[in-house]
């Protein structure tokens, strides 16, 4: 796990978007156990899906060709599939931070990996503005965030003996 932090509008997004494309685009699934399906999934709590996606056709395309698209919606579908062309499936998905907790980003992980996909990087834009429903609270002001972050840590990091 890794966290970038800045201030506001200091492109935290826009990297963690970038790393996000350069691990699709760069590198061929590595899977431990082969039956499985490669998935890398990007889950913002800030940013609707179809501004992700405009973003990384923008990035894609000026990577390619050193000046901005005139894109179109049909060039912006295609995002996911340029990402996949490595082999692993690609999921763009936008939560409502109000009504998610990190509960729900261990629910969402467990059903993916229920339909039979190993999840090879999840990248989580905003963490820190979920609710930090049931956790440890006890402590000083931002006990309960960094309980969370621990919580969501130690969750990723069982991946590792599975």
């Amino acid at each position: 796990m890794g966290t970038v932090n800045s201030l506001q509008h200091n492109y935290k997004s826009g990297f963690v978007k970038s790393i996000f494309m350069q691990v699709a685009r760069y590198n061929k699934p590595q899977l431990k156990d082969p039956k499985k399906k490669p998935a890398l999934i990007y889950l913002s709590f800030e940013d609707e899906t179809a501004d992700t996606l405009e973003f990384m056709y923008t990035y894609l395309y000026y990577n390619e060709n050193r000046k901005l698209p005139e894109g179109t919606d049909d060039d912006i579908k295609n995002v996911i599939k340029r990402l996949g062309q490595n082999g692993f499936e690609i999921f763009i998905i936008r939560a409502d931070p109000s009504v998610w907790t990190y509960q729900n980003i261990f629910n969402m992980v467990n059903q993916y990996e229920a339909k039979g996909y190993e999840i090879q990087l999840l990248v989580l834009d905003y963490l820190a503005i979920l609710p930090t429903t049931g956790c440890d609270n006890s402590g000083p002001a931002g006990t309960a965030l960094r309980d969370m972050f621990r919580r969501v840590r130690n969750f990723g990091s069982s991946w590792n003996k599975k």
